[in-house]
């Protein structure tokens, strides 16, 4: 239960960080769009080495 909400908030967090990413782009702001891209990033990495750990036990 608990691990289906903290998931469901990453994807919104994700999908936010898309969105205000794109939204930079759109209105020729660099720093919004390169803050929001490395948080998805970082947020994408994070995701990553989790499972990475998780399929290694």
């Amino acid at each position: 239960m608990l691990s289906q909400i903290i998931s469901k908030l990453i994807v919104l967090f994700m999908l936010i960080c898309i969105y205000n990413c794109t939204a930079g782009i759109g209105k020729k702001d660099r720093k919004r769009a390169l803050i929001w891209g490395a948080l998805f990033l970082l947020t994408a990495a994070g995701i990553y080495v989790l499972y990475r750990i998780a399929a290694s036990k």
